[in-house]
């Protein structure tokens, strides 16, 4: 992509700055051709400045392709449903259009670990605000976190048994125990 746009060599914040550049200028023609009567539905696989992952951490410009606020958050839009970000959230919560990240059905790393998982419906008609109704999952698997210090080199194995939870609550669990030994 970068030898194509003529850009090999190039600052990586500069490049994703003309990718990004270059998408909202095919959004935008795309969108003014589209039919008015009809809803527009945006939807991409990608992060959206400002949005949270798991861990409260932000989407900073710079380390990957980001699309700006603007770009997503365009009222032609009726709703924009996107991928990429575990963490269930509407990055344009209270405004239309909704702007939402469902976030994974299953948890797949530890920072997800006590998140509850989502999945959305979303009631959109072309010219009225999009209705959404967020539906908690039930029975997504546990990941279990646990931590333990060893003090000496005796009973190692009953020690780290007991660290770990009951049988029962590790069945279907993804379980990490992290030790710390002299």
């Amino acid at each position: 992509l970068m030898a194509n746009l003529e850009m090999s060599g190039t600052e990586t914040e500069q490049i994703y700055s003309n990718i990004e550049e270059r998408i909202a200028g095919l959004v935008d023609e795309w969108v003014s051709e589209a039919d008015k009567n009809l809803p527009i539905i945006f939807t991409a696989h990608a992060s959206i400045e400002g949005a949270k992952f798991g861990g409260e951490r932000l989407v900073m410009l710079g380390n990957d392709l980001v699309l700006s606020g603007s770009l997503v958050k365009n009222q032609r839009f009726n709703y924009v449903a996107m991928g990429h970000i575990h963490k269930p959230q509407d990055v344009n919560e209270g405004h239309q259009p909704p702007v939402i990240y469902p976030g994974s059905i299953e948890r797949v790393d530890f920072g997800e670990a006590k998140e509850d998982r989502f999945f959305v419906i979303a009631e959109i008609e072309s010219g009225k605000d999009t209705q959404v109704e967020w539906i908690q999952l039930t029975g997504a698997r546990k990941f279990i976190d646990r931590r333990t210090v060893l003090r000496s080199n005796e009973n190692v194995t009953e020690a780290l048994k007991d660290a770990l939870p009951n049988p029962k609550e590790m069945s279907e669990a993804i379980v990490r125990l992290v030790v710390d030994y002299p």
